[in-house]
């Protein structure tokens, strides 16, 4: 099974794929069928980068940048969700990398603080909602501050 995976990963890398990273506004509108299954693989391989560091982050006594609830594991499918549910809340966010839109939105969705209030998001169960605030990062040549929450509505 890894000789094939081995052999999947090199078969997209030969590919004209001939990118570091994958921005969002390639994410969601790949050139052909080959850069939608890169891009997914490259999601993938992010996830699991982002699951492993975490994991090593626990095991080194460090605080974890997002807690998943036990036993819960994330696909593909919901990390892809979670991250555009993200990019909702980013100004311009299609020129961010899918992989800062995807840590911000793991640290969002599960959050390790003890906090209650429910807030919907997408690809987590009812039970498993966890607040979140947006997360909003510096990009490319952006040498402005960027709000670091939503701005409050002022009440009548």
């Amino acid at each position: 099974m890894l000789k094939y995976i081995i052999i999947g990963v090199i078969c997209c890398l030969a590919l004209e794929a001939n990118a570091t990273t994958v921005l969002l506004s390639d994410y969601k509108a790949p050139k052909n069928e080959e850069f939608k299954a890169f891009n997914e693989l490259y999601l993938t391989g992010v996830m699991e980068g982002l699951l492993t560091f975490n994991a090593k982050l626990a095991t080194d006594g460090k605080s974890k940048l997002f807690c998943l609830p036990p036993k819960r594991e994330v696909t593909t499918q919901q990390a892809a969700e979670i991250m555009m549910h993200q990019a909702k809340d980013v100004p311009d966010a299609d020129n961010y990398p899918i992989s800062i839109l995807l840590l911000a939105g793991l640290t969002d969705t599960f959050r390790c603080e003890e906090q209650t209030r429910g807030v919907v998001r997408p690809g987590v169960e009812p039970g498993e909602q966890q607040p979140r605030q947006a997360i909003h990062r510096k990009h490319r040549g952006d040498t402005s501050k960027q709000p670091t929450g939503h701005p409050r509505k002022a009440r009548p």
